[in-house]
């Protein structure tokens, strides 16, 4: 009965480490996910951002120019 009991703990802390394997390994798994998540949203954002200055850019530069021409016309 007593080489029981050590078998029987061996074999509730190996469950039990295991279940906290899987959960800190489900948590990393989570939090890598969300901080992915976070930089794709922030380098999505910094791009749209980007493109709306560069074709603010384009377009302030476009109606200089367009008025420069009209000016030279007129």
């Amino acid at each position: 009965m007593h080489a029981l009991q050590p078998r029987q703990a061996a074999y509730f802390l190996g469950l039990r480490l295991g279940k906290l394997l899987r959960t800190f390994l489900g948590l990393m798994h989570a939090l890598q996910v969300r901080q992915a998540t976070t930089f794709l949203g922030l380098m999505h954002a910094l791009q749209v951002r980007q493109a709306n200055t560069f074709l603010g850019l384009m377009h302030a530069l476009q109606f200089r120019q367009a008025a420069y021409f009209l000016g030279l016309v007129h």
